[in-house]
């Protein structure tokens, strides 16, 4: 699996906390990470996929104080 730039992470969630002006970005660098993730534990194609999306939808909803400022690769 790819290395997670932790830094690179920490500022995109930064960003995110105060707009989400960053959330494409997040989007496009994280989505097959968190898919090969899902996909490893549930090994179902479809299921990956829209497990992936629930992931997403929920950070893009997220109430801003309730973004982690540390961690966040967890």
């Amino acid at each position: 699996m790819n290395q997670i730039n932790k830094e690179k992470l920490h500022t995109i969630f930064t960003n995110l906390k105060q707009s989400n002006q960053n959330f494409e970005e997040f989007y496009k660098n994280y989505y097959n990470l968190v898919y090969k993730i899902s996909f490893c534990i549930i090994k179902n194609k479809e299921q990956a996929e829209d497990i992936s999306q629930n992931v997403f939808i929920k950070i893009y909803n997220m109430p801003k104080e309730k973004i982690p400022t540390e961690g966040e690769a967890s």
